[in-house]
């Protein structure tokens, strides 16, 4: 348990958690284009004022956001070793 812990500090999780989150957001961005894409293609059921638009810009923000983050999560399962502090 001890060993564990010791290994956890010398990890650099919070940019870790921050490329997770940058994925995701990232990702989710891209269901802007997508509903600006079909509210141009079908305007009478998928405009601005439509429940139907934002169900699909949240379905596609959702979406894009687990692609988006299982890809980052494939590069860099786990996070990386902290440098030290003014070091190279």
């Amino acid at each position: 348990m001890i060993r564990a812990l010791t290994v956890a500090n010398t990890l650099n999780i919070g940019a870790w958690v921050r490329g997770v989150l940058s994925a995701g957001i990232s990702g989710g961005a891209s269901a802007i284009t997508g509903g600006l894409v079909v509210s141009g293609l079908e305007p009478e059921n998928f405009n601005f004022h439509a429940g139907k638009f934002w169900e699909l810009v949240g379905s596609l923000f959702m979406v894009n956001a687990v692609v988006s983050i299982g890809k980052f999560l494939q590069n860099h399962p786990l996070p990386d070793e902290a440098t030290p502090e003014g070091g190279a």
